[in-house]
């Protein structure tokens, strides 16, 4: 079985991906600078729309573009990201 992820950065792009047939959604923002963790917003309007089409939501957890070196304050942001990603119905 192949899997079909299509990168979205708002709700008409998640719309988009699915009728463009895709199998799972890779929900971000900011793709120019490197793409970083979509507004809780953005995270629940989405996975509304993608789960009730049957695809699930992965979202990009990252606190900043720029290297992928993070210190401890990041870390823990990107902790409490990932907690309100899935409260939001990430998978």
């Amino acid at each position: 079985m192949t899997t079909l992820e299509i990168m979205a950065t708002s709700v008409d792009g998640v719309r988009t991906a699915i009728y463009g047939g895709a199998s799972r959604i890779e929900l971000g923002q900011d793709l120019a600078d490197g793409g970083t963790t979509p507004s809780a917003g953005l995270i629940t309007a989405s996975c509304g729309i993608a789960l009730a089409a049957g695809v699930p939501v992965m979202v990009m957890i990252r606190p900043r573009g720029g290297d992928f070196v993070y210190d401890a304050d990041e870390i823990a942001v990107m902790h409490t990201d990932i907690a309100v990603a899935r409260e939001c119905g990430a998978a």
